[in-house]
């Protein structure tokens, strides 16, 4: 929702100063793992269904060993976690020195709401 608006600002020569690398880190990372993790515990609850077997622990159990054997999900977590507490001051940091960013901040979690309340709209309205 932020980077690639982020991104744009910069493109037109705005917001120079800010490194979006900081702010935002490992997230397509994390989304990316977390989203294979998704989709594995998907298709486990499915097979599990299909088998009669449905909520049983052996899907979690399933699910997490297979993705506990694996380094790149656990690295990516660790990552974050190892960054996060550097992440927040540098925000703290940005918002001191440079208003620009306060207001791109705004006009970001407005068009967040925004967005949110069309999809709440949209939902509601089908």
């Amino acid at each position: 929702v932020y980077k690639e608006p982020l991104k744009d600002c910069q493109v037109e020569g705005y917001l120079l100063s800010v490194e979006p690398d900081l702010i935002f880190g490992n997230l397509e990372e994390l989304c990316q793992v977390s989203f294979a993790f998704c989709q594995e515990f998907h298709k486990l609850l499915i097979e599990s269904v299909n088998d009669g077997h449905f909520a049983t622990t052996s899907v979690i159990e399933a699910v997490f060993n297979k993705f506990s054997r694996n380094v790149s999900p656990i690295a990516a977590y660790q990552a974050y976690c190892i960054n996060y507490k550097a992440t927040l001051e540098y925000l703290e940091t940005i918002r001191k020195i440079d208003d620009r960013f306060l207001e791109f901040e705004k006009v970001s979690i407005l068009s967040y709401e925004d967005l949110s309340y069309l999809g709440t709209f949209k939902t509601i309205s089908a």
